[in-house]
């Protein structure tokens, strides 16, 4: 469970830092780029569904 916590910690203080050292306009590019594979991803499974 402590290497988990320690994995996740590490993780988070990452995250923060590349947060941090990048600028808003590539960080809010990078969040529409994942919400729009995901969301493509979703529909695309939602077709393959209906489809069967």
């Amino acid at each position: 469970m402590r290497r988990n916590l320690l994995k996740t910690l590490s993780l988070a203080a990452a995250g923060a830092i590349v947060f941090q050292t990048t600028s808003c306009i590539d960080v809010t590019s990078g969040v529409t780029a994942i919400a729009t594979t995901v969301t493509a991803g979703g529909v695309i499974y939602l077709i393959t569904r209906v489809l069967e």
